[in-house]
């Protein structure tokens, strides 16, 4: 599988194997690079510190030829190194790849234009070359975002729900899976996650969270079954501020989503259940939470989208806040997050995560389902 700049022969895996033509190759291809020609490059790494999956860099060319708007540099991100990682992150690097393949090219206005994209889902390795997004300002989950940055995310992922509203039995997107199409794998990693979680937090958590905790693996099913139901769309499935790059206008539209590993067919406004509970503080979304759904819903409308009440997305959105608690659980319970923003972005997980549980009588839903 390539896109974009398509190239025979075996891509570089990793970067110190890139070489001026095997750039100058696959670019030459793309409208942005034509009548341009690379003389050299040079490298940075921008992926450094915990929690990266993959390797991402940013590369600077040095040009014999160029236009006007020849892009100055672009992002290219590899597979991790450490074969652990590598391996348990294969998945998650092909379907990325595959993302940018079928999806990217008529959805530019909220991901990231792509040069280049393959995978190797038996090595884990891929290679996915995208533009650059640093004059943009990223997002940060520690200190959450304001209500200006949660309501264009909210519209932007909108638009882009709306495109694939009801069409993802297409070819391009049927290969998606959705919750429920996961659900035994979803069962074994939450059901591994789930004590150690409990383990190193669970003096920091209440009986509440506990609860739902314990309850979450017994109403497994009916819960992936309403994350899954129709009408379905596209979800970007890690819809927070880190992924998130705002002030984009420079690429003709205000924000721009990357990372979409965790992508899937689904409910749409599990992206917002998400950026909601894990990118506002507990106050600002308690504050902005209506709002914050009628400019989601109003822009579903707008877009075209019909038959989806605004009382509906509401009772989508409430249950949706278990698909963050699980991913609160996995992270919390398997990633190193030993240093001092680790530890920060920890605490506020779990601040954010039990007051949108406690909130929405999360407990109380589960034990009716």
């Amino acid at each position: 599988m390539t896109s974009a700049g398509e190239s025979t022969g075996i891509p570089p895996w990793r970067a110190e194997d890139i070489s001026v033509e095997w750039l100058n190759d696959v670019l030459g291809k793309h409208p942005d690079f034509r009548d341009a020609k690379i003389a050299s490059f040079d490298m940075d790494m921008i992926s450094e510190g915990s929690g990266f999956v993959g390797e991402v860099l940013r590369i600077t060319f040095n040009y014999e030829n160029r236009t006007s708007s020849t892009p100055e540099s672009i992002a290219a991100k590899f597979a991790n190194r450490d074969p652990r990682i590598k391996t348990h992150a294969s998945a998650l690097t092909d379907k990325e790849a595959n993302v940018y393949h079928h999806l990217g090219p008529d959805s530019e206005f909220i991901m990231p234009k792509c040069y280049f994209s393959d995978s190797e889902p038996e090595t884990g390795d891929c290679a996915i070359l995208i533009e650059d997004l640093g004059r943009g300002r990223f997002g940060d989950n520690t200190g959450g975002i304001s209500e200006y940055d949660a309501k264009a995310a909210a519209r932007a992922i909108a638009v882009f729900h709306a495109k694939w509203w009801g069409r993802t039995d297409q070819e391009r997107t049927r290969w998606l899976p959705t919750q429920i199409d996961q659900a035994a794998f979803l069962k074994e990693r939450f059901t591994r996650s789930a004590p150690i979680f409990l383990e190193r937090f669970g003096e920091r958590v209440d009986n509440e969270y506990k609860e739902i905790t314990s309850l979450y693996l017994e109403k497994l099913i009916p819960i992936l079954e309403a994350a899954s139901s129709p009408p379905l769309t596209i979800v970007h499935g890690d819809f927070r501020p880190d992924n998130i790059v705002f002030d984009t206008g420079f690429r003709g539209c205000p924000i721009t989503a990357i990372d979409w590993q965790l992508t899937t067919q689904g409910n749409g406004a599990l992206d917002i259940s998400y950026l909601a509970t894990f990118g506002l503080t507990v106050d600002l979304r308690r504050a902005i939470e209506d709002s914050l759904l009628s400019v989601y819903h109003t822009t579903l409308v707008s877009e075209g989208v019909t038959g989806y009440s605004l009382n509906q997305c509401q009772t989508d959105y409430k249950t949706g806040i278990l698909y963050p608690f699980r991913v609160s659980v996995q992270a919390l319970a398997n990633l190193d997050l030993s240093d001092e923003r680790g530890q920060v972005l920890a605490q506020a997980v779990l601040d954010r995560t039990s007051a949108a549980l406690r909130d929405h009588d999360i407990a109380v839903l589960l034990r009716e389902m």
